[in-house]
């Protein structure tokens, strides 16, 4: 019977592995702009308390927001499809953006989440968007260790996720760059302009910590099921006998 039961949560525990993890995510715009499926959408710099997570539950989690005088311009636009990555629900919602009032450098936008679990892991985005010319700025992630830089560039209308430019491809989780949060619960991430603007997408984390590189195929999940089923009937003949 210890067997059963120590298999039952073998076979729960490898399922919630690969389904994948909560996400908390937010993007930004002018009102009225759309956003992807339970995400929050931010139209000014500012404080958004108690954010939803990906299953449309509020978390702790809060996100400041915040930049140099004067507060940035929205804009919206329809990025190209083949940089919006394969997740479903679909992100092809992130559509508009914070950008800096002008440009002339140096320009900045700082969002900082706050209220997550002190010295925690977390799976940090931060998402770029640029509606005329093409986007070059550079990002920054600060948390406990030490701060995560990489740039964002290239061509318009289209979508950049950390360090790379957004795959049909790939799923979301596969440019997840982990991030320790600090002592004081905060993960704080800094977008700020080339030669011209700053423009920002949106910024999101997840709750749990190393999210795999790649998605897990769904193939893995008939096995595990495949191989928990096969266990189960194999004790309970034992049993039997």
């Amino acid at each position: 019977m210890h067997t059963v039961r120590g298999l039952i949560v073998w076979f729960a525990a490898s399922i919630a592995a690969a389904s994948g993890a909560t996400l908390v995510g937010v993007n930004f715009g002018p009102s009225g702009s759309p956003s992807p499926t339970n995400w929050t959408l931010m139209t000014a710099p500012g404080t958004v308390n108690n954010l939803i997570d990906s299953t449309g539950a509020p978390t702790t989690v809060s996100l400041t927001v915040s930049s140099m005088s004067p507060p940035p311009d929205t804009f919206s636009g329809t990025p190209v499809a083949g940089t919006i990555p394969s997740d479903a629900p679909t992100l092809a919602n992130l559509q508009s953006n914070f950008s800096s009032y002008n440009g002339t450098p140096p320009n900045n936008l700082l969002a900082q989440f706050s209220g997550l679990t002190p010295s925690g892991t977390y799976s940090v985005y931060a998402i770029g968007l640029r509606f005329e010319n093409g986007i070059n700025q550079s990002v920054t992630i600060t948390g406990a260790g030490a701060p995560v830089a990489f740039s964002q560039i290239g061509p318009v209308f289209s979508l950049f996720f950390n360090g790379s430019i957004g795959s049909s491809s790939q799923t979301l989780e596969s440019y997840a760059v982990p991030i320790q949060a600090s002592g004081s619960g905060t993960i704080s991430i800094q977008f700020a302009s080339g030669p011209q603007r700053y423009t920002a997408a949106g910024v999101a984390l997840s709750f749990t910590p190393s999210i795999p590189a790649t998605p897990v195929p769904g193939s893995l999940g008939l096995a595990l099921i495949g191989l928990a089923t096969a266990g189960l009937f194999y004790f309970a003949r034992r049993r039997l006998l």
